[in-house]
């Protein structure tokens, strides 16, 4: 292993065991130290034949290719699958885990099979990049993160000049929520080319940081406007009539109703911020905020090697765009918890677990 992300999955994860034990850590790069006989042909590489000594970024699921749903909608789709793998943590509360040496569970062999720890055992099925030599670790881990709001990105788009057209250089979009998808998704639309993009939050560090890294043109925080009209009439002004595109990255249920308070009509709002179930509920008037107004609402956890492929061409980019400066925290193995521990903390947006090569 040479750099595992830390998620916020992880956090929580960790603050909540399940039933048994499982292993963290899937947003990780690693250099090949040993390969087995088939490895070459059973390990899937954009990049050409994998070789000892590469250095590898990796998509985090593996499924089974013959389910239902994996004949549907293809292998590698993920959380679709009724018995999915993945790297770094535990699919059981989904209700599809994998059985016997694909179980998350690192007492069942073999042992080694997430992030955080010095090796890690890559299965047959895994899709894999190759990491070019001069692209630090920490960058490529940031696959996961940056591929998650490339398909926030992919579900705005349609056909072109229908109606509910959301994306394209006239749009003014809004983000709720400053953390590590936010700013990556606002990232990815400004170089898109998109009109403007008005980012929401309520730490001002975090919102500070996404203009920093080129993530947006104009910042709401809402502890300083908290009411909805005066939040509204900011966007009206910023987006010149309300955004069309907004895309939910915060972790609470309440930024979804936001959500569709400040799209205008016609527009799109994807839902990426309430991935997990965490048994919170919201009300709201569907005649008013989503038919009267017409609205496109996509929910997002499903995501597909081909969108993990944009994400990592994207990152490859490193030179151009601060990708790196995303990081606000590093750690080794050994100090791991302590930073898991700071994740709330007002000046932290992503941090990253260095291993000494």
């Amino acid at each position: 292993m040479e750099a595992t992300a830390i998620c916020g999955s992880d956090q929580h994860i960790f603050n909540n065991p399940i039933a048994y034990q499982t292993a963290l850590g899937h947003e990780f790069v690693g250099r090949v130290v040993e390969m087995g006989k088939d490895a070459e042909k059973e390990i899937l590489c954009y990049d050409g034949e994998v070789k000892v000594g590469d250095r590898l970024a990796v998509y985090p699921w593996l499924t089974c290719g013959h389910c239902k749903n994996c004949l549907t909608y293809g292998r590698g789709t993920c959380t679709v699958c009724d018995t999915s793998f993945f790297y770094g943590g535990p699919v059981s509360p989904m209700g599809h885990e994998a059985d016997g040496w694909h179980s998350s569970n690192p007492d069942i062999y073999p042992h080694f099979k997430a992030g955080y720890g010095e090796y890690c055992i890559l299965f047959p099925g895994t899709y894999v990049w190759k990491v070019p030599r001069e692209m630090p670790s920490s960058v490529a881990a940031l696959l996961d993160p940056m591929a998650v709001a490339m398909r926030g990105i992919e579900l705005a788009q349609t056909q072109c000049g229908v109606k509910e057209e959301a994306l394209n250089t006239s749009t003014d979009a809004c983000i709720v929520g400053a953390g590590p998808i936010g700013i990556m998704a606002g990232m990815i639309l400004k170089i898109m080319g998109v009109n403007s993009v008005t980012m929401i939050d309520g730490i001002q560090y975090k919102l500070d940081k996404a203009r920093e890294l080129g993530a947006a043109d104009y910042i709401i925080d809402f502890t300083k406007y908290t009411d909805m009209e005066e939040r509204k009439k900011l966007l009206n002004e910023y987006a010149g009539g309300g955004p069309r595109l907004v895309i939910q990255c915060a972790n609470t249920v309440a930024a979804f109703v936001d959500a569709l308070h400040y799209v205008r009509p016609l527009g799109t709002v994807v839902e990426i911020g309430n991935a997990e179930d965490y048994g919170e509920t919201v009300t709201c008037n569907p005649a008013a905020l989503i038919c009267k107004k017409h609205l496109r609402v996509m929910g997002m956890s499903a995501n597909q090697p081909g969108t993990y492929d944009k994400a990592f061409q994207l990152l490859k980019r490193y030179q151009e765009y601060p990708f790196e400066k995303l990081f606000t925290h590093t750690c080794t193995l050994d100090t791991l918890q302590d930073t898991l521990g700071k994740m709330r903390d007002r000046d932290y947006i992503k941090g990253v677990c260095l291993y000494d090569r």
